[in-house]
């Protein structure tokens, strides 16, 4: 079974189950790399319940050969020697199409999405995820920087320019630890830190038009 998050987008798969007799089973994809190639997976990986899928082949990336073709006998068998074949529907009419976070405004197929986690088994090439607690850490970190900037610099113009300018270094940074296998999920770091600099500009603008309406009435009384 593949788990998708709270916007319907599949990013992760259970490594193993459990069956109604108590008895540990693994996942297909899994089972499917073991039984290939017999590739030795880390030891903390097959410890966890849930694991992050590494989508390296986008909606559409793999070689994908009809049924109709290979029952006509229109391929030929040496295709298929040594690969590993999946067979699964990927016509969009069927609805065994889910969002990645590949898609792009295109679903990929079941069958497709059981092919990259093959392929991730295979080439040992795994996602790590920091704690929850690091996560809420680096969230109000964010937010609480673009807070600090506000109070430093006195100027709109120059709040908002240091704030966009950390925006991009949290963005690089994202990607940055995305290359070395790390997911940070900077989706909702960037809304926290976008939400306290909406909310430090609208503070800002009303606080100096305050301020600037409170001197044109002091000193046109004083000119008066």
């Amino acid at each position: 079974n593949l788990i998708a998050d709270s916007r319907g987008v599949v990013k992760k798969v259970p490594i193993k189950t459990l069956t109604s007799e108590n008895e540990e089973v693994f996942a297909f994809s899994f089972r499917v790399s073991q039984t290939a190639f017999q590739k030795k997976v880390p030891k903390e990986i097959l410890e966890k319940n849930l694991i992050r899928i590494n989508y390296t082949v986008s909606p559409g990336g793999f070689r994908n050969i009809s049924a109709k073709d290979v029952l006509d006998k229109d391929i030929q068998p040496q295709l298929f020697k040594d690969k590993i074949v999946l067979i699964g529907a990927t016509a969009a009419i069927l609805q065994d199409v889910k969002q990645t976070p590949l898609s792009r405004g295109e679903l990929m197929s079941g069958v497709e999405i059981q092919a990259n986690i093959v392929s991730m088994f295979l080439k040992n090439d795994f996602l790590n995820e920091p704690p929850f607690f690091t996560r809420i850490i680096l969230f109000f970190a964010s937010t609480s920087l673009v807070s600090l900037i506000f109070f430093i610099f006195k100027t709109t113009l120059k709040s908002v320019s240091m704030s966009l300018f950390l925006g991009i270094l949290i963005l690089l940074g994202s990607v940055f630890f995305f290359t070395k296998g790390v997911v940070l999920d900077g989706f909702y770091i960037l809304l926290g830190f976008f939400l306290t600099l909406g909310g430090n500009v609208t503070f800002k603008l009303l606080f100096e038009e305050k301020a600037k309406k409170f001197l044109e009435k002091t000193f046109s009384k004083y000119v008066s």
